[in-house]
Parts: structure tokens; sequence; C-alpha cells
């Protein structure tokens, strides 16, 4: 078995759609525009950044409404398959950059109205810097006052009741393909590791044509946390609700938050005896 260093690799991305045929893009896309209409006074972002933007689904969604799409991606391979599905967007094309996103920065000094992270994106920023780089050049990125929408994974749940293993196949491109998923917990990283052992088989499911694996880390939240580092990262926490679920925010294995750029970014009190003092951070 080949074993792949990187995450969504040259194997995975042509697999990738093929397990997610279920997912329900448009809905998701819904609830983000639902959010941005509700605190812009009904409008939609003229631009967005599809943080991750994977192989463009969210995208053709954002694209087809009018609104500019900034696509990022740290796989070439995903751009590369993304590229190929927006590609009728002529009049209005997305724009494409490749690399993490928490060293993202916008060309020419541009600035979107919003950022969107799906899919637990933010989850595969693990590291307090990345995370810290990441808030940061969102900042940068975004136009004063602007917004930014992700989903994670609620640590409540995935804390107690993830699944070891797990088992998928996918029919792609004339292939049979089986996923099996093996899940632990990285407590001391807030993060659960998860193999992907991928097995690619003839249509008749007879004979093996090629098996690679892929190890994601992939940080969990709660909901507390995240409204938490938003805050404390320039960002005014405006919805932090369960994601496509009919549940609490306590027991919902997803959830979304909606956050806009604040002016300031942190005020600090330091209090000593007798005395107080207020700094801000521009």
């Amino acid at each position: 078995m080949e074993q792949i260093t990187q995450v969504f690799s040259p194997h995975y991305a042509p697999l990738y759609d093929g397990f997610y045929q279920d997912k329900d893009y448009a809905a998701e896309i819904a609830i983000l525009l639902a959010l941005y209409g509700r605190f812009a006074e009904g409008a939609l972002p003229n631009s967005l950044i599809d943080l991750a933007v994977g192989t463009g689904k969210h995208a053709e969604h954002l694209l087809a409404a009018g609104i500019r799409v900034y696509a990022n991606d740290i796989s070439a391979e995903m751009i590369s398959v993304a590229k190929e599905r927006l590609g009728r967007f002529q009049s209005n094309p997305p724009i494409f950059s490749c690399g993490p996103m928490e060293t993202l920065r916008l060309a020419g000094n541009a600035k979107a109205d919003c950022a969107a992270a799906f899919f637990t994106a933010l989850g595969y920023l693990v590291s307090p810097e990345s995370l810290a780089g990441f808030f940061a050049n969102l900042r940068e990125n975004l136009r004063p006052g602007g917004y930014f929408f992700c989903d994670v994974w609620n640590g409540r749940q995935m804390i107690k009741n993830y699944a070891p293993q797990r088992v998928k196949q996918a029919q792609v491109a004339g292939y049979l393909v089986e996923r099996v998923s093996l899940t632990s917990e990285q407590a001391d990283r807030n993060a659960l590791r998860v193999e992907f052992i991928f097995t690619v088989k003839d249509p008749e499911g007879k004979k093996i044509v090629t098996t690679f694996s892929e190890t994601h880390l992939v940080r969990y939240f709660s909901p507390a946390e995240l409204s938490t580092l938003a805050w404390a990262y320039g960002f005014e926490v405006l919805a932090c609700t369960p994601f496509g679920e009919e549940s609490t925010l306590a027991d919902c294995w997803n959830f979304s938050l909606f956050a806009r750029s604040r002016a300031k970014k942190i005020s600090f009190i330091h209090s000593t005896a007798g005395s107080s003092e207020t700094s801000r951070t521009p």
C-alpha cells in the first residue's frame, strides 16, 4: 500500500466527489446566504473567499448567484478538479490560489465581503500558531466589517461518540472504491486522527487496481471555545447554531459560526492593587 503524506492527494482528489454524492451543497450555501442577509439588511455578498474550495461544489452555487469567488485550497489536485467544474462561469470566473489558508493574502490588496470555510476545513488548523495566522490574515483579506462563516466538528459529540472504524464504498469513473476510516483521539491537540485506507477495484469488485492511504488530523471545537477564539482575534460572533441538524447546540455533531470583523481587535484590562489600565490593540 502506498502511504501518502499529503492530504487530498492526486490519488484522493479524483475520487472525492464519489464519497459525498449525498451532501446537500445547495442547502449549505442557503444557510450561509440567509445568515449574511439577516445581518446585512437582506443583501448578498458581492465577493466571498471560499476557503478550502475543494472540488468547487460550494463555489458553483455562489457563482450561479453572481457572487465573485476567491477560491483557495492547499491541494493543487483539488483545485484542478474545481477548475474543470467551474470553467463554465466565463463571465464571472473564480480567482484561484493554491496554498495554506492561514497564509492566504488576496492579490492586489483585494478585500472580500465574506469568507467561508465549509466542511470542517477550519479543523485542519490544529496548532495555535496556524489559528492565529489564519485569523490575522482573514482580517486583512476582508473589508472593514466583513463576515466570516465556518462549520466545524462539535467536540462534545466527537469525544464521546466518534466511530473508531467506518467503511464506505462508491462507484467512481468505472471503478469500485472502498474507503476504510480508522479514527483515534489525540486529546492533547483537541483533534481526531483519521487514517483513510483506499482500495480501488475493477467495476465488479474482483480485482484490486491500487491501494493507498492518507492520514488527516482534524481539530474539534466546543461552541464556547470557538466563539472565544473568534472574539479574541477580532470578530464579533453573531450566530452559533447546529449546522444542518435538527438538534441542540450541546448535542449536534456539527455547528456553524457566523461572525463580523470588529474595528478593534482586543480590549485588555490590566489590574493591580488600587489601579487599573486599559490598553487596546488596533
